[in-house]
């Protein structure tokens, strides 16, 4: 059983993976008592995570459902555990969802760790120079893995463009202070010094 610290754990990490992959991406970003990201074209990575409904449950869960019928809110959602209202996979099972629990949820002790050496032996590790093999690489991901196109070629290239400053920008972090890079001309020091010579 987890406890209640590892369900937080847990949840910000999730709120957080969602939060900057639709900050990222650009899409339609929510954070509400239903929190989710909403493609824009349909096409990418979308989804309701966080359900914490507080008051009139039947009503507002009712409502969510119809948004999610007439295509305004993502159709699928994350369950956990402390989603409001609790019994709410049952109600959705109720009114026709399909409730998948196969997958866990996975928390990473690092008390218990032990650092393993990878062995790929059904892979080949190539290095991408051409925007092909890179277009292919991003489609592997987007649909086999995740069924759903998570981030486009332009993007990437985006992102690979930015320095590292303007992607946190761009994700909203907040500067907490200035980083002084404190350099000196050596070139003149030299020739200020006594004993330089010229060549």
């Amino acid at each position: 059983m987890l406890s209640q610290n590892e369900i937080d754990i847990i949840v910000k990490g999730i709120y957080l993976s969602w939060t900057t992959w639709g900050k990222m991406r650009g899409e339609k970003l929510v954070l509400d008592d239903i929190s989710y990201v909403k493609s824009k074209n349909d096409k990418g990575f979308e989804r309701i995570f966080s359900v914490n409904i507080e008051n009139n449950h039947e009503f507002r869960v009712q409502q969510m459902i119809s948004f999610i019928k007439a295509g305004i809110l993502p159709d699928s959602m994350l369950i956990m555990p402390n989603t409001k209202p609790e019994n709410l996979a049952e109600i959705l099972y109720s009114k026709g969802f399909i409730i998948n629990d196969n997958d866990p949820c996975m928390l990473l002790y690092l008390n218990n760790y032990e650092a393993k050496e990878a062995e790929y032996t059904d892979f080949e590790i190539i290095r991408v120079t051409e925007k092909k093999q890179l277009e292919d690489w991003l489609n592997i991901i987007n649909i086999a893995l995740l069924e759903c196109e998570l981030i486009t070629c332009e993007q990437l290239n985006d992102v690979m463009k930015a320095e590292g400053v303007n992607v946190y920008k761009k994700l909203r972090f907040k500067e907490c202070f200035k980083r002084i890079v404190a350099s000196y001309d050596w070139k003149m020091y030299k020739k200020s010094c006594p004993c330089y010579i010229e060549n």
